[in-house]
């Protein structure tokens, strides 16, 4: 990012994804959680749900074992860089920021197209409004848009 055509706005390092504090607690809550699961599909004769909560469980934690990656995120003149992929401002429908301290901030990317896909990015600290600030110039502002049940179970229940 070199020329002035995409020049380097702001930029940071965020995780990929924010990972609580997983205590013995919530290791046990859990660990029943998908024991009950398995158990109980087995008692209602339900095989395909057992398998499927298994195999769910030992790919969510082969996923979550080790350090938690991170992305550089860079916003240009140009467009998005999220690690190595670059999303041209042409190609986004839409951005908007979830920012509720210090429970969750974030920032939504929605791109256009058949293939539209939703980045969520972690602020990391980074100042929400200088973020809009710097988007609002190029990509509409979807205001409208708020925490998704799914992400805010996903945050709660820390998994």
């Amino acid at each position: 990012m070199t020329n002035n055509l995409n020049k380097e706005l702001l930029a940071w390092d965020a995780p990929e994804h924010l990972l609580g504090t997983r205590t013995v607690p919530w290791k046990i809550v859990i660990f029943l959680t998908v024991v009950l699961f398995l158990v109980g599909g087995i008692l209602l004769n339900s095989w395909t749900f057992s398998v499927a909560v298994a195999v769910f469980t030992v790919v969510y934690f082969q996923i979550h074992r080790g350090e938690e990656k991170s992305f550089r995120i860079v916003l240009t003149n140009m467009g998005v860089k999220i690690g190595k992929k670059e999303i041209p401002y042409g190609q986004l429908k839409g951005f908007w920021v979830i920012y509720n301290p210090p429970y969750v901030g974030t920032l939504n990317l929605l791109t256009h197209g058949k293939m539209a896909r939703e980045y969520t990015i972690q602020l990391n600290g980074q100042d929400p409004y200088l973020i809009k600030s710097i988007l609002e110039k190029k990509v509409d502002e979807l205001k409208d848009r708020k925490e998704s049940f799914t992400d805010l179970i996903i945050r709660i229940i820390n998994i």
